[in-house]
């Protein structure tokens, strides 16, 4: 094989990883809008109860000593992450199962 066409492989590989990254982006970004256009109060609560007992309590003693909690925002972000982050494996996998990149 010559230089030239291992040269011509390379760039062919490349070009097929840059084209699911970008697929993989584009996904990424829509279905994290789909993520947070979707999230709910109610979501915000469901994921407050999972948090640790210790952040609970926390918050609480923050509150009673009327400190600011950032327990909703905290919350927020991290309930948001994790499904952004669902969301980008999905991303990932649609990428890789589109017909015309592979």
């Amino acid at each position: 094989m010559s230089v030239n066409e291992l040269m011509h492989k390379v760039e062919a590989h490349y070009d097929r990883l840059q084209a699911r990254s970008e697929a993989a982006d584009e996904d990424y970004c829509v279905r994290a809008n789909e993520v947070e256009e979707n999230m709910t109060f109610d979501d915000l609560l469901e994921a407050m109860v999972k948090l640790p007992d210790s952040v609970k309590k926390q918050a609480l003693r923050d509150a009673a000593q009327a400190r600011s909690t950032d327990l909703f925002a905290d919350t927020y972000e991290r309930l948001w992450e994790t499904q952004t982050g669902k969301a980008l494996q999905r991303a990932i996998d649609c990428a890789y199962q589109r017909k015309d990149i592979a």
